[in-house]
């Protein structure tokens, strides 16, 4: 089923390329629609606040990803999810980006 509804950003991907910038996208647009809290640990939020966010949520990841969450109904929950999947992007794609930087700030010294 395609999205009809156009994005604001791009969705998650299955692969969680884009996660660091989607999360970041996320987090700024729960906060401006005032549903911020619904993802955080100990929320006491209200149930249209958490209907919101989930739809939210689930509007901007992949379709397969959709499918795989489908039963999540909690925002909160599919945060953790989500985040636990795809937040090791930091450990593994950092120490590779600042070996590229070394090795291409050499390649630039003039013997």
């Amino acid at each position: 089923m395609a999205n009809i509804a156009k994005l604001e950003f791009p969705a998650l991907n299955i692969t969680g390329d884009n996660y660091m910038s989607w999360m970041a996208h996320v987090k700024r647009h729960l906060k401006s629609r005032g549903v911020l809290k619904t993802i955080m640990d100990g929320n006491n939020c209200e149930e249209q606040d958490k209907a919101k966010a989930d739809v939210f949520l689930h509007k901007h990841i992949d379709e397969m990803l959709q499918f795989e969450y489908s039963n999540c109904e909690d925002p909160h929950v599919l945060w953790k999810d989500l985040k636990n999947r795809f937040d090791h992007q930091r450990e593994v794609l950092l120490p590779t980006a600042r070996d590229e930087w070394n090795n291409l700030r050499f390649q630039d010294f003039k013997k």
